[in-house]
């Protein structure tokens, strides 16, 4: 930056100068014309407008501090406060989410490779981030033992018209969690119509900060298909074996 100062200082010195020695070879020590002299005022006007740019195209902001790129440049640290879930279930593609209370029903649907699942995901506030580690867990409520979990890294995206609020992509149901709910081998309780804790927890990828909701609900097969419906309650009571046949 010096070197750019000295340049304008040095061309604002020399324009007089400058100006002075066109006008005395323009008129040779003899009395200026009135052309002559037109030509001389609008050579110092260019040179005025010259010494102008030059002052104002300074990279120095007002104050004298340099802006140079890489000079005393640090980036702003955004503080990510703690998080905040809305437990919710998934229905279908495209439509919203429902929010769960504690002691509501989920339901139970059909997974593709087989066996029944519960679609779950979180809202979540103070996220930040398009993409988050989504987990998911059914607890036997006594003991708080595991039967069945899931966890995969979905993509996230604003919640219209909540501010601070983020959720899962539901445009496709590969970014909820499936809790794979059914068959259910466990003698001693069914899966549906009964009770169960679920717990649904978010981590936040850029801090590994994470947030956790628990609430109690309740799976049950709800399918209007009379086939479907028998294959559900079928798999998803209690002590079911691999093998049996479901009508």
């Amino acid at each position: 930056m010096a070197t750019i100062r000295a340049q304008q200082t040095d061309t604002l010195r020399l324009c007089p100068q400058w100006i002075d020695g066109v006008s005395h070879r323009l008129v040779r020590g003899r009395e200026v014309s009135s052309l002559m002299s037109g030509t001389v005022n609008y050579l110092a006007a260019v040179c005025v407008l010259m010494c102008a740019a030059l002052v104002g195209c300074s990279s120095d902001p007002p104050g004298g501090e340099s802006s140079d790129a890489g000079e005393d440049v640090q980036a702003d640290v955004v503080a990510l406060g703690p998080m905040e879930l809305r437990a919710a279930a998934f229905i279908d593609e495209g439509l919203p989410l429902v929010l769960l209370q504690d002691g509501d029903v989920v339901d139970l649907s059909a997974a593709i490779q087989g066996g029944h699942v519960m679609y779950v995901a979180a809202q979540v506030k103070n996220l930040q981030s398009t993409t988050a580690e989504l987990q998911a867990q059914l607890h036997f409520p006594d003991n708080g033992a595991i039967l069945a979990r899931e966890a995969r890294t979905v993509a996230m995206r604003p919640i219209d018209g909540e501010e601070g609020w983020w959720q899962p992509d539901i445009r496709s149901r590969s970014q909820v969690d499936h809790i794979p709910a059914c068959p259910n081998y466990e003698k001693s309780r069914s899966v549906r119509d009964e009770v169960w804790r679920l717990d649904i927890t978010v981590i936040r990828l850029e801090d590994n900060e994470q947030a956790t909701t628990s609430l109690n609900v309740i799976p049950k097969c709800r399918f209007q298909d009379p086939t479907l419906q028998a294959r559900c309650e079928c798999e998803c009571r209690a002590g079911y074996e691999l093998g049996d046949t479901c009508q």
